[in-house]
């Protein structure tokens, strides 16, 4: 007889979101990880069940008592006889408790399926019971990205450079994906580094004045997800971010719903009923790579680590965020908003044109009619039509202009990012762009396992570089098309 136990399952955090990137009238900048208690509307929904150690340790009891029936009756069985008074009595204990064990492991799992599908509806949080994940992010906060490179570069990695990759091959074991060079899993992504907050002694000598210094600077270091995550437009319209996924991710969808009609006493009922769809998110490798040098390579400075971390995480960020918004859905481009079908359209012209106060409320009208004007509501365009709209009056005589916060229209948030194209034509207009608003609560962003890194270090080798070649795995849905509307056609200039 085999015994089979119920294993809980930890997710660990969210590595594909982006950059803190703001274009147009705000400055790049970086944001500490303070930022993320101001982002509300930042959702991480894990798939699958979301396990507790307090899952994990019932499962780990009711396997002992049953190991423990199965000797009993094994002994029996050996020895061709019945069960003796005394170890009838221990198996009708251990079956009692094995049948409370039951009703807990049960409660417990219905909490947890609740919880997610709660967090998936809702727009929950979800936390794991994790007191064995912060030590095991304790420990990954003492992991280096460039002790990871330097290593691997030279084929043999050491320490917690080396646990972490054999982490990394077990995770994206359980995500279904291959890890098929070195692999850096979500907990060393996610950790702060040891430096994150520290002050350093620093020395500024002048050629008259030697003896001169002594200056103490604070220097502030986030992690590599706090770099992903800051002041990003998606992550501010409350896009959700779907992490630990495991193969294809499938989401079941009602595409008509029943219907009632009056009718006589004794008259036949009009036959309806429920047609369902379906729709699927399925992982695409998203690739780059980055330059290093091998004099930054021996680097050990936390300022050192952290600029290659925010450069890594820029340009995979860029690319993510591009998709999202006008990715073609060809090939292994995910489906970005603006090419979903099933958003509704809103037509400025035949040669397309400047956005006007009726167009604007189209917007909101061509989603409150399919009963979608709800949720994370929110606008998205280029900065330069944000200017447009400032500056475009209501009418003639009213002195009011369509848009008169830099942050809101017509009450609702507003974020730009110059990855809205202003290369788009409708006719003979040339140079047009476009706008979105929708509940961006519908935008789903998955993820799945951590980040597959190849270390080259001989095609750069006479320049004194390092060549990592960086991979991780994501897909984009438009969960409800008719959340969002779309105009492809306005003039900003």
């Amino acid at each position: 007889m085999k015994i089979h136990m119920l294993t809980a399952v930890l997710f660990y955090g969210l590595l594909g979101a982006f950059v803190g990137l703001q274009f147009g009238d705000t400055p790049l900048h970086i944001i500490s990880g303070a930022l993320l208690a101001q982002l509300s509307h930042f959702v991480v929904v894990p798939s699958g069940v979301l396990g507790s150690n307090k899952l994990k340790t019932l499962t780990e009891q009711r396997a002992t008592k049953f190991e423990r029936m199965e000797a009993l009756h094994k002994l029996a069985d050996d020895e061709k006889r019945e069960l003796t008074e005394e170890e009838q009595t221990e198996w009708d204990t251990l079956e009692t408790e094995m049948t409370d064990l039951d009703k807990n492991i049960k409660r417990e799992q219905e909490f947890v399926r609740r919880q997610a599908e709660m967090a998936a509806t809702q727009g929950t949080q979800l936390h794991a019971d994790d007191g064995g994940q912060d030590a095991e992010k304790r420990e990954a906060s003492s992991f280096s990205f460039l002790k990871f490179v330097r290593e691997a570069s030279n084929g043999a990695l050491t320490g917690l450079e080396l646990e972490m990759h054999q982490e990394a091959e077990t995770e994206a074991r359980s995500h279904g994906v291959e890890i098929r060079n070195y692999g850096i899993p979500q907990v060393a992504l996610t950790a702060a580094p040891k430096s994150a907050s520290q002050k350093r002694a620093q020395t500024i000598t002048q050629g008259t004045q030697p003896d001169d210094g002594g200056e103490l600077v604070q220097i502030e270091y986030g992690s590599f997800m706090d770099v992903l995550r800051a002041n990003l437009v998606l992550t501010s319209l409350g896009a959700r971010f779907l992490t630990g996924l495991q193969g294809n991710l499938e989401f079941d969808e009602k595409v008509t719903a029943s219907s009632f009609t009056w009718k006589g006493e004794v008259e036949t009922l009009d036959e309806t009923g429920i047609t369902f769809g379906k729709k699927t998110m399925t992982p695409n490798r998203l690739g780059g790579y980055v330059d290093i040098s091998k004099l930054a390579m021996i680097q050990t400075t936390p300022a050192i680590e952290q600029l290659v971390r925010e450069d890594m995480a820029i340009g995979m960020s860029l690319a993510l965020q591009l998709a999202a918004i006008s990715g073609s859905g060809v090939g292994n481009i995910p489906e970005g908003i603006l090419n979903a079908t099933g958003t509704s359209a809103v037509t400025v012209g035949a040669n397309g044109g400047g956005p006007t106060r009726a167009l604007i409320l189209e917007h909101f009208s061509s989603i409150d009619t399919q009963n979608a004007l709800q949720g994370t509501l929110g606008w998205l365009f280029h900065p330069s039509l944000k200017y447009k709209l400032m500056n475009t009056k209501v009418d003639a005589g009213s002195g009011i202009f369509l848009m008169e916060e830099q942050n809101s229209l017509m009450g609702y948030n507003v974020q730009t990012t110059t990855q809205v194209p202003t290369n788009l034509t409708k006719g003979s207009g040339t140079n047009l762009t476009a706008a979105i608003f929708g509940n961006w609560s519908d935008f789903y962003i998955g993820q799945w396992g951590g980040i597959d890194l190849m270390v080259n270090p001989y095609t750069k080798a006479k320049q004194g570089m390092v060549e990592v070649i960086i991979d991780g795995f994501f897909d984009q849905l438009t969960r409800r098309p008719e959340s969002f509307s779309v105009c492809d056609e306005y003039v900003f200039a």
